[in-house]
């Protein structure tokens, strides 16, 4: 659930004003085997999608209040169920 948030780099905010403006979308997603950083954009955009995806990949940041943003998204799920 961290992942497409901070890095030393941009913030979470930057990260997501980022996509929108090249019109495409991030997830990301995990198993017990594997992780999977999935960045989704039209094809001229594909150099900045990459290197966006390349930062989030090497270079996170765990924020304090971006893991507690976390922990309340969780929780609602866990209500859900």
């Amino acid at each position: 659930l961290l992942a497409f948030q901070s890095t030393k780099n941009h913030t979470g905010d930057q990260i997501r004003n980022i996509m929108e403006n090249l019109g495409g979308a991030s997830f990301a997603t995990s198993s017990r085997e594997q992780m999977l950083y999935c960045v989704d954009v039209l094809r001229p955009n594909v150099k900045e999608a990459f290197n966006l995806l390349g930062d989030v990949i090497k270079c996170p940041m765990i924020e304090t209040n971006e893991v507690e943003e976390m922990k309340q998204v969780i929780e609602f799920q866990m209500m859900d169920m």
